[in-house]
């Protein structure tokens, strides 16, 4: 059964995105019929426990909205589709209670002895499985505790937390990629006085830039597991050979790319597909260098979404992307470009400077080594005068249900995901730049990215109040308007602030 999207025309009426259109109607309090759960395989024994309480409050929410009936085909339908795992994503989304057959050595936390008490956890990397069951056997060990373990891919997490929440029934512990949305709906739990009791013991185990991501106002609402960051990967082969040096602002990374281009590479490879992706954050890049000379950057209106004039500094970051394009800086393929295509275009070798995550490492280090090349990476240069600035530095997080009924366990947990030995652990065995900030790296790569994280400003939005979709729009616009010559950067400005000003006007409270 489809979202009843057709019945809100007025909601928001530039696009639609689902994610955030749903949170939208749901703190309006409208309750739509569509729970996809297909993307959730649980064992069964998990989930006729989940399903019993999940009917007992969709039943009491429901009649009064008549749509009773609706719920429960859809219920019916998730039913089906998730005892058993034989299905075509069986291999992504896999859940299951943790069993007791063998203990982790890593991986101690304070104060956490004889705490029991059973919660649920949803994590997003099922490739890591080895690693979670060794700490959650550690830890149920240790506590006397019992986790039951919920697994799925990363692209099918917004999806199944609309679910859980609409329901009611959201695990105890969950991963998130931002926690303002979550915030505003009022479901996770304010973490604040957990970090900062016995003089911030916990809260100076991680960086600032990790644990700010998770920030909300003053107070924090995320614990960060890892850092996660778009920076420019290069062929440093092809650099030395052309006695090409990393440029210390913006002027002279222009001057970097019209070599290239001259010498017959494709200078930076920034694939547009999906929603704007790295174009998006080369775009959003040049802006923020904008609002940073305007004065706009640093303060809590813009910083918690709550600033619409933006014009002016969209309209200098397109106008600038738009002259990149054209002089052949940026492929010409690139706004309907995915990101394998453009893995593909920069292992062999035919562009030079590459928009990339820095959690795909691995796969970039194994295939720059099988083409014979060195890989060197830098943050995106900024103007004389600005600081260096990476646009979407985040961290992938854990997030507490406001609902849980043991609220002492999940923290416990979180203790020990957050802890020197087991993050450790986890850098060691993913390559991962971790949000503890007493863990040393031995790859000088990755130690290299933590030195960029630590070193570069990030200036995250995180709504106080449920966005629609605007910042996912503006990401999309920025390709549309590379498609269309006959686009103006002005035009583009007034989009972007025309998006904000009703974002705000429609949802900040």
């Amino acid at each position: 059964m489809e979202n009843l999207f057709f019945l809100f025309p007025k909601l928001y009426p530039i696009h639609f995105h689902a994610s955030n259109y749903f949170y939208y109607i749901l703190q309006k309090s409208i309750l739509t019929t569509h729970y996809d759960c297909s993307n959730i395989q649980i064992k069964e024994n998990v989930f006729k426990k989940q399903e019993a309480v999940l009917m007992r409050k969709i039943n009491k929410r429901v009649v009064s909205l008549g749509i009773l009936a609706a719920l429960v085909l859809s219920m019916t339908a998730c039913s089906s589709g998730t005892t058993t795992s034989s299905t075509a994503d069986a291999g992504d989304d896999t859940a299951s209670t943790a069993g007791d057959t063998s203990t982790a050595e890593g991986g101690e936390t304070s104060d956490t002895s004889n705490v029991g008490g059973e919660i649920e956890w949803l994590h997003i990397w099922p490739e890591y499985d080895e690693i979670w069951t060794e700490a959650v056997a550690d830890f149920e060990a240790e506590t006397g505790a019992k986790i039951n373990v919920i697994s799925m891919s990363w692209d099918k997490l917004s999806n199944s937390l609309q679910t859980y929440f609409a329901a009611g029934d959201a695990p105890d512990v969950m991963a998130t990629f931002g926690t303002g949305t979550y915030k505003a709906m009022g479901v996770i739990e304010d973490l604040t006085p957990y970090l900062t009791e016995n003089d911030n013991e916990w809260l100076d185990q991680f960086s600032p830039s990790a644990i700010g991501v998770g920030k909300v106002g003053e107070n924090y609402y995320g614990i960060p597991l890892r850092s996660t960051a778009t920076l420019l990967m290069y062929n440093k082969t092809i650099m030395d050979e052309n006695g090409w040096t990393e440029p210390a602002n913006l002027a002279e990374f222009e001057e970097l790319l019209g070599k290239i281009k001259d010498a017959g590479y494709t200078p930076l490879i920034c694939p547009g597909n999906p929603e704007g992706y790295q174009i998006a954050a080369v775009g959003n890049n040049l802006a923020e260098h904008e609002l940073y000379k305007s004065g706009k950057l640093e303060t809590p209106e813009y910083l918690t979404g709550r600033v619409s004039d933006l014009s002016a500094e969209y309209t200098a970051a397109a106008s600038k992307l738009r002259e990149w394009f054209d002089n052949g800086y940026i492929d010409a393929a690139a706004p309907g470009m995915i990101r394998e295509e453009a893995q593909q275009s920069f292992l062999t070798q035919k562009g030079v400077i590459f928009f990339a995550n820095n959690n795909e490492y691995s796969d970039y280090v194994s295939g720059a080594e099988e083409a014979g090349f060195e890989l060197g990476f830098m943050a995106m240069p900024a103007p004389d005068g600005v600081p260096t600035i990476v646009n979407n530095l985040g961290s992938d997080m854990w997030m507490v249900n406001s609902s849980s009924e043991n609220k002492d366990t999940a923290i416990a947990w979180l203790k020990y995901l957050s802890s020197d030995e087991f993050m450790q652990k986890f850098a060691d065995e993913t390559g991962s730049v971790v949000g503890n900030k007493n863990v040393t790296y031995s790859n000088p790569d990755v130690q290299q990215f933590a030195d960029i994280f630590s070193s570069v400003n990030s200036y995250k939005i995180n709504t106080d109040y449920v966005s629609n979709a605007c910042n996912i729009d503006i990401n999309m616009e920025f390709v549309n308007f590379l498609l269309d010559p006959s686009y103006t950067p002005e035009a583009f400005g007034e989009y972007a602030a025309n998006a904000w000003a009703q974002n705000i006007a429609e949802n900040a409270n």
